[in-house]
């Protein structure tokens, strides 16, 4: 079986050292599986990829969208989620947003993805989509000191500060 071939020669190249090797490999076992429907097992040598290459972001896409060809939402959500982080450390916001739009359209409450949406649109001075954003986040979980302190920045962005105000002092 050429995947256990290429399997067994990445581990060994990840042995040695040879990281470039043992990525090649595991790529080409990956396709192996990807073509004969083996997702699961893709998605398995994806991941050791990806620990391989942290930085490898084309990988964790790849196994993010694995993860929701096989229903592991949660899954798929958290990939995403590292890859939209990724593209906000090295400054590619546009990029960042997309990714987090996704997240929303996968996981509508996912607090991370809504708070960091939130917080595109309140720099990229639209706050009352801001607000929205925050005002979704505290929906179903009231308590949130994050979604507060958008929320607090979005009224006195929009000149709202008795209720600007008001926000802090939930947050005291």
């Amino acid at each position: 079986n050429h995947k256990d071939i290429y399997l067994r020669l990445a581990d060994m190249n990840v042995e040695r050292g040879m990281i470039g090797n043992a990525r090649e490999n595991y790529l080409k076992a990956a396709r192996i599986c990807t073509q004969k429907g083996m997702v699961r097992e893709s998605l398995e040598i994806f991941r050791k990829i990806a620990d391989l290459d942290p930085e490898n972001l084309s990988v964790r896409f790849k196994i993010a969208e694995a993860c929701l060809k096989e229903g592991l939402q949660q899954e798929a959500v958290a990939e995403y989620l590292k890859i939209a982080e990724a593209h906000v450390q090295k400054g590619e916001m546009t990029e960042a947003e997309n990714i987090f739009r996704q997240v929303v359209g996968i996981e509508p409450g996912n607090q991370k993805a809504l708070l960091e949406m939130g917080r595109f649109n309140l720099s990229g001075d639209h706050p009352e989509v801001a607000m929205g954003y925050a005002q979704k986040i505290l929906e179903t979980q009231p308590g949130s000191v994050d979604a507060l302190i958008l929320l607090q920045e979005t009224h006195f962005r929009m000149g709202q500060y008795d209720k600007a105000e008001d926000t802090v002092r939930k947050l005291i």
